[in-house]
C-alpha cells in the first residue's frame, strides 16, 4: 500500500512539474507573439513598454507569474478602469487578459495530458520521453505562428524557418519519436510490391539501366534532399516578379529586390550549410551500403520529412495560385505556404495531406463565429492548419491505419489531387462569376 501511494504521489508530482513547464512555455509564447507580430503589442508582462508609452498603473510583480498573473491584471483593470497596458484596439481591449490566460492554462493542460498519455509519469523510457518532447516543441511552434496570424494575418519567418529546420533535425536524430509514417515506395507501378526503404527504391530504379554502386544511390538520395532544400530556401526569399513592365524589367526588379533584402544573406548561408550537412549525411553518416538490413533507417524518416515539407508547401501554393487566378485576389498568404511546409516536416507528407483537408472544417466554424463579432471578410488560415495538425498528431495512428490503402497508392493520390485542384479552380471561377453578376465585383477589362 505504501509503495502504491508513493508511486501515485510521484506521478502527481511529475504531472505538476510538466504542467508548470507547459505554463511557462505558453507564457514565453505570449511574449514571442507580442514581439514578432506585425503590429507591436504589450500584452505580455515580460514585454517592456517604450519610453513614450504612458502607463498610469504599473504592473504588479504577481503579473509575471504564468496563469495567475493574468487574473491579477484583470482585477486591477476592473478596479481602476485602466487598460492602457493592453494596447489592443476594439472590443478585445476590455478582456485583454482572457486570451493569454486561456492560452497558458490550455497549453499546460495539453502538455500534461500528452505526457500522461505517452509517458504515464516517471520513470519512462527515453524514446517515450523523446516523443513527448517532439510534440511539445511542435505544439509550441504551432501556437506562436497561429496567434500571430490571428492578430496580424501574417506568419513571420521567425517561427517558420526554425520550425522547418527543427522538424528535419528531429527526423534525422529522433526518427522513432517523430509523428512520421514511413513511406511505402512502389517498386513497380504494375505490381503491388513496395518497399519502405528509400535506398532500396532508388537502387531498384537505377538498376533498370544496369548494375549500380551504393555511391550512386547515396548521390540520388542527396539529390532529392538538395532539390527540396533548395526549393524551400528559394521560397523564403523576396521573389516578387512583375511581368506588366516587361520580361527584362521584371528580372531587373527581381534581382534588385534580392540584393536589397536583409533576408537574402541569411537564407543563402542557411542554404549552403544545409547542402553541406545533407551531403555529409547521405554519403558519410548514413550511406546506403551500411543501412540496416531490415526496418527503416534515419534516411527513410528524413526523406519522409522532406517529402512532407515539399507536399505541404506545394498544396497551399497551388491553392494560392488557383485562388488568385480565379478570384483575382490573394486567396492564401505566402506565410501559410511556408507554415504548411513546417507542419509537413513534422508529420510527413501523409499527415500534411490530412491536415490540409481537415483545416477548412475548423475554418468554417471560426468564420461563422468571427462574423458575429467583427464585420470582416478576412480569415487567417494559419490557426486552422495548426488546430488540424494538433488533432492529427494526437490520433495519427488511427488515421494512418484507416488511410493506409490510399496512402500506399501514389497513382491514385496524384489523380485525386489533380481532380481536386481542377474542381477547386472551377468552383472559384463560378463564385467570381456570381459576384460579378450581383454587382459585388467589377468585371475586369
Amino acid at each position: 500500500m505504501k509503495t502504491l501511494l508513493f508511486a501515485s504521489e510521484q506521478n502527481c508530482a511529475s504531472l505538476l512539474l510538466v504542467f508548470c513547464l507547459g505554463a511557462c512555455a505558453a507564457a514565453f509564447a505570449n511574449y514571442c507573439v507580442d514581439v514578432f507580430g506585425w503590429t507591436p503589442r504589450y500584452r505580455s508582462p515580460w514585454r517592456r513598454f517604450p519610453r513614450e508609452f504612458a502607463v498610469t498603473t504599473p504592473r504588479p510583480r504577481l503579473s509575471f507569474v504564468p496563469i495567475v498573473g493574468w487574473l491579477a491584471l484583470a482585477r486591477i483593470a476592473s478596479r481602476t478602469g485602466d487598460k492602457s497596458y493592453s494596447t489592443i484596439p476594439g472590443w478585445e481591449a476590455n478582456v485583454f487578459w482572457l486570451r493569454p490566460f486561456l492560452t497558458e492554462i490550455l497549453f499546460a493542460l495539453l502538455a500534461t495530458w500528452r505526457f500522461q498519455a505517452l509517458c504515464g509519469g516517471f520513470p519512462a523510457t527515453l524514446q517515450v520521453c523523446q516523443s513527448w518532447l517532439v510534440e511539445f516543441v511542435f505544439y509550441w511552434i504551432l501556437l506562436c505562428a497561429a496567434f500571430v496570424d490571428l492578430d496580424d494575418f501574417v506568419i513571420p519567418d521567425s517561427f517558420t524557418i526554425p520550425g522547418a529546420i527543427l522538424g528535419l533535425l528531429f527526423a534525422a536524430t529522433l526518427p522513432c519519436a517523430l509523428i512520421l509514417t514511413p513511406t511505402a515506395f512502389p517498386l513497380d507501378l504494375s505490381a503491388e510490391a513496395s518497399t519502405y526503404s528509400v535506398g532500396d527504391w532508388f537502387n531498384a530504379q537505377l538498376a533498370r539501366g544496369g548494375d549500380v554502386s551504393s555511391s550512386s544511390v547515396d548521390l540520388a538520395i542527396f539529390g532529392v534532399w538538395a532539390l527540396i532544400w533548395t526549393l524551400w530556401s528559394f521560397a523564403l526569399l523576396d521573389r516578387r516578379f512583375y511581368l506588366r513592365f516587361g520580361l527584362r524589367k521584371a528580372f531587373a526588379v527581381f534581382f534588385r529586390r534580392l540584393r536589397r533584402s536583409k533576408l537574402t544573406p541569411i537564407v543563402s548561408v542557411l542554404w549552403i550549410i544545409g547542402l553541406v550537412a545533407l551531403y555529409f549525411a547521405a554519403t558519410k553518416l548514413w550511406p546506403y551500403s551500411s543501412k540496416v538490413a531490415r526496418g527503416t533507417s534515419p534516411v527513410d524518416f528524413l526523406t519522409c520529412s522532406f517529402l512532407g515539407l515539399f507536399v505541404g508547401m506545394v498544396m497551399i501554393w497551388a491553392v494560392r495560385v488557383i485562388g488568385g487566378a480565379s478570384l483575382g485576389v490573394e486567396a492564401m498568404g505566402f506565410g501559410d505556404v511556408i507554415f504548411s511546409g513546417v507542419i509537413g516536416a513534422f508529420v510527413g507528407w501523409q499527415g500534411v495531406i490530412v491536415v490540409f483537408f481537415a483545416a477548412p472544417f475548423f475554418g468554417l466554424v471560426f468564420g461563422v463565429l468571427r462574423r458575429l463579432f467583427e464585420r470582416t471578410s478576412q480569415i487567417p488560415y494559419g490557426p486552422f492548419l495548426a488546430l488540424a495538425a494538433v488533432v492529427y498528431s494526437v490520433f495519427h495512428d488511427s488515421i494512418n491505419e484507416a488511410a493506409a490503402p490510399w496512402f500506399n497508392d501514389p497513382v491514385f493520390l496524384l489523380i485525386i489531387g489533380g481532380i481536386g485542384f481542377f474542381m477547386l479552380g472551377c468552383l472559384l471561377l463560378i463564385l467570381r462569376g456570381i459576384k460579378i453578376l450581383l454587382g459585388k465585383e467589377k468585371k475586369s477589362a
